[in-house]
């Protein structure tokens, strides 16, 4: 499904006594066209990302859901109002 060859180096920096290297990408050769068959595939990953983001959405409501809010959890309005 690549159609583009890329090379990566990578490049050595310094900032005072930290030496660290930082990749270095350059297009080195465009294969072909996009065809049907990278198309389908493409929408196929779309149609995989789209339901696990559903799924993971609906959990998170089911969760929210589960969570008691503070007025609740406040117990202290009931005390009062029995105790007058």
């Amino acid at each position: 499904m690549q159609k583009l060859q890329i090379n990566m180096k990578t490049s050595r920096l310094k900032k005072g006594s930290v030496t660290f290297y930082v990749p270095v990408l350059t297009e080195h050769k465009y294969l072909a066209e996009i065809t049907e068959n990278d198309k389908s595939l493409m929408s196929m990953f779309a149609d995989t990302i789209k339901a696990t983001n559903a799924g993971i959405m609906n959990q998170h409501r089911e969760a929210v859901k589960l969570q008691s809010s503070d007025e609740d959890t406040d117990l202290s309005k009931d005390f009062d109002a029995t105790a007058a």
